[in-house]
């Protein structure tokens, strides 16, 4: 698995989306808007795509259930398209 982008920072909202095409069509997948530190010191806000295949269990029952209030976390993504998918 190559993974192209890291961050540091924190889950500012989560929505919620049905997959529309391929062979996951119809199961939940969550589009997290997260605040990152950028370079300089700056903070900014990216899109984020989470799917339930892509990662760990209790990591997608834990954004599932909003266990991820007041947490740093360090993302590991890959770019697809415009967005990001969340890995491991």
């Amino acid at each position: 698995m190559r993974i192209n982008c890291e961050y540091v920072g924190t889950i500012f909202t989560k929505n919620d989306k049905k997959i529309g095409r391929g062979d996951n069509k119809g199961e939940l997948s969550y589009q997290l808007i997260c605040e990152v530190n950028a370079l300089g010191g700056k903070t900014e806000q990216i899109k984020m795509q989470v799917f339930s295949d892509a990662v760990d269990k209790r990591l997608f029952q834990a954004i599932q259930d909003g266990e991820y209030v007041d947490k740093k976390y360090l993302f590991y993504c890959n770019r697809e398209g415009q967005y990001l998918r969340l890995l491991d």
